[in-house]
């Protein structure tokens, strides 16, 4: 089970990172992110970074080589807990 976020970037300078935002606490989660400039080819650039909120820390920025991409995909797993 996933949890499939795409994202139109809307600039042409290049992005290095993506900040996600949940109410949610008390997760840990691994993200893959695909990068494309046309929205429907993806290249993979980054697979299993962490994002948690866990007993006060936390992590929610999701950082890949930057590029210029027009569109994100982000795929959260959600196998070990809830989306």
């Amino acid at each position: 089970s996933q949890t499939v976020l795409t994202l139109e970037t809307g600039t042409d300078v290049p992005v290095d990172a993506v900040v996600l935002q949940t109410p949610e606490r008390g997760f840990i989660k691994a993200v893959r992110v695909e990068g494309s400039k046309d929205g429907k080819t993806y290249q993979l650039l980054a697979e299993g970074l962490p994002i948690f909120h866990q007993a006060g820390a936390h992590e929610r920025t999701v950082r890949f080589p930057a590029g210029i991409w027009t569109w994100l995909r982000l795929s959260i797993d959600d196998v070990r807990t809830q989306a």
